[in-house]
């Protein structure tokens, strides 16, 4: 009897040496390259939400950082004014007043800066709700502390070499850090140049022992043998007959309490180098131009950025943040007693506006803006193709923005491209000094 188990293992052995078929090798290769894609998608959408959350934390930071800014320097506005200026007897030669605040035409919730080219038009019709306030501020920032000035003629003074002098300006480190006792001889010197550069755009206030003042615009500096002499705008004092103006005993000169004033404009604006990024910016203004002008125009203000050029005036500008979205300043006010106004502050995207910011119609009643409230929104740097614009209005639940009410989540920043960026918020309230600066 014929055994066939010879064959039967050979043909097995056939077959295992033949390998995989094409069919077998198309469904292995189906099934690695779904498992790539799959563990691919993982790491993308990983990696994409990694980027967007480094993104938002950073565009906080800056966010915070700016709001932080602006608030203290409006803390500081109309830091130097008197603490009672509804009966303070001031000296003012002329009519306008000088405020600790100013504003301009247009100074609240303007959607000016979209208006610039057709790109940024169509950003601003894709968020409608995007809109930007904007600020002058005037107080003591670069050299918060109070000087002694000599020699007070009408039209300059000097500031000596001594500790209540030179020393409160150059060896008195403001946050009380660091001194420096050495003598600043001259104009050479590059400490010099913090004191005497920017002094043409500074203002001055002087305040005699009476409590009378005055704020005149510096239009020179100089220094010799570690004096710092000063040619300014006229300087007013108190004669025979006169009820006003600084105190002058028998002509004989005395010393006088001063501190040096900046003029700060806040607003945003379009980058120059990228046409689809708003920044947040600090213009220093000339001191002797913003006192001439009486509800200054967005062009006056352009005007009075200190430099002769443009170059200059935006070595006179600093960017405080990039990404700006929305950017809101308004006021709680009191009326004319000093009563607080019973208003709620806003709840809402749209805050509530700011009138009481103008001045009084009166020169002898106080400014009226008690509180200021701030808000600064910024957007993450880039588009993310798997988030959709969303406009708010309305009731947005069905769009998941409970309770949120109805702030800014998306931004988009190229209406051509399918996606949004993301918006952080952050918001601040400030109880704001004195504001009143009667200038000459």
């Amino acid at each position: 009897m014929m055994r066939h188990s010879q064959p039967h293992r050979l043909t097995r052995s056939r077959l295992a040496a033949r390998g995989f078929t094409l069919v077998e090798l198309m469904i292995a290769m189906t099934l690695v390259g779904g498992l790539v894609a799959m563990i691919y998608g993982m790491f993308a959408r990983t990696s994409d939400a990694l980027i967007d959350v480094d993104a938002m934390a950073g565009a906080t930071d800056e966010a915070r950082f700016a709001l932080e800014m602006v608030r203290n320097e409006l803390q500081s506005a109309g830091s130097q004014a008197s603490p009672n200026a509804a009966v303070d007897p001031w000296v003012r030669p002329k009519d306008n007043p000088m405020f600790g605040l100013i504003p301009y035409e247009g100074w609240q919730n303007s959607r000016e800066v979209y208006q610039g080219n057709a790109t940024l038009q169509a950003i601003g019709a894709r968020n409608p709700r995007s809109a930007f306030s904007g600020v002058v501020m005037v107080g003591a920032y670069d050299f918060p502390q109070s000087f002694l000035i000599s020699e007070v003629s009408p039209n300059g003074a000097r500031v000596e070499n001594v500790e209540r002098g030179m020393g409160r300006l150059t060896r008195i480190d403001p946050f009380d850090i660091s001194a420096d006792s050495a003598v600043i001889a001259d104009d050479t010197d590059p400490r010099a140049v913090a004191l005497t550069e920017q002094a043409a755009a500074r203002g001055l206030r002087i305040s005699d022992r009476q409590g009378y003042m005055q704020f005149v615009p510096v239009r020179q500096a100089s220094i010799a043998a570690g004096a710092l002499e000063l040619t300014t705008a006229a300087i007013a004092f108190r004669g025979e007959g006169r009820m006003s103006g600084l105190e002058s005993i028998d002509g004989q000169d005395n010393d006088y309490d001063a501190a040096f004033l900046d003029a700060f404009w806040f607003r945003v604006r379009v980058d120059p180098y990228d046409p689809t990024n708003l920044q947040l910016v600090r213009h220093r203004l000339d001191f002797e131009t913003l006192m001439a002008l009486n509800s200054p125009t967005l062009n006056q203000l352009e005007g009075a950025i200190v430099g002769v050029d443009a170059e200059a005036k935006e070595a006179n500008t600093l960017v405080i943040a990039n990404h700006v979205v929305d950017f809101r300043v308004w006021f709680d006010c009191a009326d004319t007693f000093g009563a607080m106004q019973p208003s709620p502050l806003a709840t809402q995207w749209e805050p509530a506006t700011g009138a009481c910011l103008t001045p009084p119609a009166s020169a002898s009643e106080p400014h009226l803006a008690r509180v200021a409230h701030l808000r600064l929104s910024m957007r993450s740097e880039n588009e993310r193709t798997n988030r959709p614009h969303f406009e708010v209005s309305g009731d947005a639940d069905w769009l998941g923005f409970q309770g949120v009410e109805g702030t800014m989540q998306t931004y988009d920043v190229d209406p051509r491209n399918p996606g949004a960026a993301s918006v952080v918020t952050v918001q601040s309230s400030v109880d704001l000094a004195n504001f009143r600066m009667r200038g000459l």
